[in-house]
């Protein structure tokens, strides 16, 4: 049996002899990934522009079984704010939230991201958000 590992440590493939000495080769399989975003997404509706929402919430949640580090945690554009209560490391099993609140700059539907940096090989990982200015 042969395996190949990059410089980050990651199995890239496994070669394999069969009874038969034909080549037998395994792909790695993806990473599951330990971050979860309950809910996914945050609609505010229709706000009047210039006017700060009433705040919506998104639990992350570590469902990995070890810690998560978090580096980053912004939101897109102008028209939404975030705040958290996430630290810079998160246990597993463990949960923080993501407060948002939505201030329409324009009178049309608007869109934007929270997006959050992290120690999960499958992130980042995005909060997807929207609302209508008028």
């Amino acid at each position: 049996m042969r395996t190949w590992v990059n410089l980050l440590g990651y199995v890239l493939i496994t070669l394999a002899m069969g009874a038969q000495n034909d080549p037998k080769v395994s792909l790695p399989q993806p990473s599951p990934g330990v971050v979860q975003l309950a809910p996914g997404k945050l609609d505010f509706g229709i706000q009047p522009v210039g006017v700060a929402s009433q705040s919506k919430s998104a639990t992350l949640i570590n469902t990995g079984k070890t810690r998560l580090t978090i580096s980053d945690i912004s939101a897109s554009g102008i028209d939404f704010t975030q705040k958290n209560t996430c630290p810079s490391v998160l246990a597993a099993g463990q949960e923080c939230a993501i407060t948002v609140v939505f201030k329409p700059a324009i009178n049309e539907p608007r869109f934007g991201t929270v997006i959050i940096s992290d120690s999960d090989p499958s992130g980042p990982h995005m909060l997807l958000l929207s609302g209508t200015g008028q």
